[in-house]
């Protein structure tokens, strides 16, 4: 049974459709047509949003990650089980997930609660597409004004209403006003040739890098920290979502220090690969219990979820 939608709080904010353009935002190093799948979606600006939490426990921040996000996702149809045919997520088990090329929504938004150092709490609302889990920008309130930051590799066009997709995609938040971050989202852009050490207090603390350069984006010495911070920002969010490898590693980055090149930069550069070699296995082999990668991914990539449904209708007529 599916489980309930109490472990999360779900807004589903609705507005008038617009035309949706959607750039390509790479910062994964490989390039891939996932950009097709969207192409043919219904033209609409609902967003669903997930409620996730902070922790300067890495291990409490993942138990949520996976309880509510990754659950919420699976009952919105964003993601669909691979193998089992009752489709309850529990990221301990062998299961894998697939992106679904039916999601009905061309973003989704991960509200985060982010702590500081004086035990405050501030919002940051992460806004995601659907169809492969890019990062397009974060949005944040500053002097009651809502401002989507966004790399410079995400079209923001206009209807002739003068919107855009993204205007009130969140309940009560009109206006918005959008800032280019004049960077793209490419990992070669946000780290380079810099072989950073990643650790889970750095996390924490790239999360709250977005709330300070909200507050002074012009302040030249963030140009470089917000770099790096978004760069560690995506790789708690979407690249733990697709890993467990990620995702088990910065679980253990409280008292451990890994290092981006060293411990992440293949896997989340090889998302594609990862996810056709598991396909192809499932299709030789029919399960993926002995598949050799399975400990390192949990989500695959979308384009291969039409081979995964006719592997399921032929599988079911086996039956």
């Amino acid at each position: 049974m599916k489980k309930l939608l109490s472990l999360l709080s779900i807004l589903t904010i609705s507005a008038t459709a617009v035309p949706t353009t959607i750039a390509a935002s790479p910062y994964q190093k490989e390039e891939n047509n996932s950009e097709n799948l969207i192409r043919n979606k219904r033209q609409n600006n609902t967003f669903p949003i997930f409620n996730l939490k902070l922790s300067w426990d890495s291990k409490r921040y993942f138990v949520s990650l996976c309880n509510n996000v990754l659950t919420a996702m699976l009952e919105n149809n964003i993601i669909s089980s691979v193998t089992e045919s009752t489709p309850e997520l529990n990221c301990n088990n062998p299961n894998m997930y697939i992106i679904n090329s039916n999601y009905q929504f061309n973003y989704f938004i991960i509200k985060i609660s982010v702590p500081d150092d004086n035990g405050h709490w501030k919002l940051i609302d992460l806004v995601f597409r659907s169809n492969d889990f890019y990062l397009s920008g974060f949005i944040y309130r500053s002097n009651n004004v809502d401002i989507f930051y966004h790399f410079s590799d995400v079209q923001i066009e206009r209807n002739e209403n003068g919107q855009t997709e993204f205007d009130n995609m969140i309940s009560g938040r009109n206006n918005l006003e959008y800032y280019n971050l004049r960077f793209n989202s490419n990992y070669t852009t946000l780290i380079g040739d810099s072989n950073p050490t990643i650790t889970w207090p750095g996390i924490v603390q790239a999360f709250n890098d977005l709330v300070n350069y909200a507050n002074r984006p012009n302040y030249q010495g963030n140009i470089a920290v917000i770099r790096g911070a978004l760069a560690r920002v995506i790789l708690a969010t979407a690249e733990s979502i697709r890993f467990r490898e990620v995702r088990n590693n910065l679980s253990q980055s409280n008292n451990t220090t890994f290092y981006w090149r060293t411990n992440f930069l293949d896997t989340i550069t090889n998302w594609n690969r990862i996810s056709e070699n598991a396909v192809n296995y499932l299709e030789q082999n029919n399960n993926l219990a002995e598949f050799n990668q399975r400990n390192i991914i949990l989500v695959l990539i979308g384009l291969y979820f039409s081979r995964v449904q006719n592997w399921k209708n032929h599988h079911d007529e086996l039956k």
